[in-house]
């Protein structure tokens, strides 16, 4: 602060809550996929693929990660 012409600075701290978070495995047509799980059951806020095993299942056939996650993805919500 010498080297501006500033009398102060304005400082701000907030705190982040989160739901519970936990994780299981989806059985799946190209094989097992980690499923992140946000809230409680049964109704959670929050329900992703795991995108390192979207993307390992990408890899070996040949998709787009982003087509591997979207049907996942489906399947989790129909």
């Amino acid at each position: 602060m010498q080297e501006t012409n500033t009398s102060g600075y304005r400082s701000i701290s907030a705190a982040k809550s989160m739901p519970p978070r936990r994780q299981r495995l989806l059985k799946t047509p190209w094989g097992k996929v980690r499923v992140n799980l946000a809230g409680t059951a049964p109704d959670y806020n929050h329900i992703t693929p795991e995108y390192d095993d979207c993307l390992r299942i990408a890899r070996k056939k040949g998709f787009p990660s982003i087509k591997v996650y979207g049907q996942i993805y489906r399947l989790l919500r129909p």
